[in-house]
């Protein structure tokens, strides 16, 4: 009797028992190779090649970017002198070491040495430290700053805090965010490393939601800090205007001439999402790259994957050029 199979499934025939079967794809399974093999990892894609490609790609951005921010921010007193400029020249720098790390992994993986070949232990755990440095804490850190930033122009906007105040708030302020920074990032390098560890541990939902708090709060403290510049500004120029015009056209205009300071938080929330929303997708039943993808489908996920990255790479193009100040000093000095 003959079989037809399913699913690039190729027909044998066994002579010596006078029978038929079907060799099934590396994918597929069953009787005529019909049923995939769940969570199987794709293997029809070279996954460490793409993942190389893009992060040359997305390295040669990052250095590209962080060192124009770090030029403008250290070449320029104006800049250099201030709270903000503080935050900005240690998030060019975080994000640049993490830009560096994540390289230094994906070349790892895609050359693979052979002591990694011959200790898969010694791999798996390299690869976890180099991915969790490069983008999750650099990333965290990054976040935070941006954070702080935005904090620090609602400072300078209501109240009477001089933009060329002592830079000794800053740095008292990043003193102070280093107790819960460290924590959560040896938490994030310690535990998710810890390839035996189960996920539904009491360890590890505590663990999870001290991470989850720290990033809700500062989401909270950039939505805070930009509703209260606009409000102030819509206040000032509602009560100080000649012409009295209606608050949802000044609030129009602000959004429109001030969108720099509501870049950040949009550019982190589209590099994020896709992925953090793609993920849980049917995750108990296939791997996120699973077995029989479809090209199109395996190109938005890996890009998808590697997008979170780009928030950290940009660090110029969404600090530096969308202000004018920044510019004018970006023009004057260099």
């Amino acid at each position: 009797m003959l079989i037809a199979c399913a699913n690039s499934g190729q027909l044998i025939w066994n002579e010596i028992l006078n029978q038929s079967y079907c060799q099934c794809h590396p994918c597929y399974q069953g009787f005529n190779c019909s049923e995939l093999i769940p969570r199987k990892q794709q293997i029809q894609f070279n996954v460490d090649r793409d993942n190389f490609i893009i992060s040359l790609f997305l390295t040669f951005l990052s250095l590209l970017n962080n060192l124009l921010a770090l030029k403008i921010c250290l070449n320029s007193k104006r800049i250099r002198r201030t709270n903000i400029g503080v935050y900005l020249i240690i998030y060019s720098l975080i994000a640049l070491i993490g830009g560096i790390l994540l390289f230094i992994d994906y070349s790892i993986q895609y050359v693979k040495p052979t002591y990694l070949h011959d200790n898969i232990e010694l791999d798996e755990t390299l690869h976890c430290f180099l991915e969790k440095l490069g983008e999750h804490v650099a990333m965290f850190i990054c976040l935070w700053l941006s954070a702080l930033i935005a904090l620090e122009r609602a400072l300078i906007i209501c109240s009477t805090v001089s933009m060329n105040t002592s830079r000794w708030r800053s740095i008292k302020i990043i003193f102070i965010s280093l107790c819960f920074i460290i924590p959560n990032c040896l938490l994030m390098l310690i535990y998710r490393c810890e390839w035996t560890s189960p996920h539904g541990t009491i360890k590890s939902r505590l663990t999870s939601a001290l991470i989850y708090t720290v990033d809700f709060l500062t989401g909270v403290i950039y939505v805070v800090s930009t509703i209260i510049i606009l409000k102030n500004f819509a206040s000032r120029i509602f009560n100080f205007t000649v012409v009295k015009q209606p608050r949802w056209k000044i609030y129009r205009t602000l959004l429109k001439t001030h969108f720099f300071i509501f870049l950040p938080p949009v550019i982190y929330l589209l590099c994020v999402l896709p992925y953090q929303i793609w993920y849980p997708i049917n995750r108990s039943k296939q791997a996120f790259l699973h077995c029989g993808i479809s090209f199109i489908e395996y190109i938005f996920k890996i890009l998808a994957k590697q997008l979170p990255t780009v928030s950290t790479a940009i660090t110029w193009l969404i600090f530096i050029y969308p202000s004018d100040v920044y510019m004018n000093e970006f023009y004057t000095k260099t």
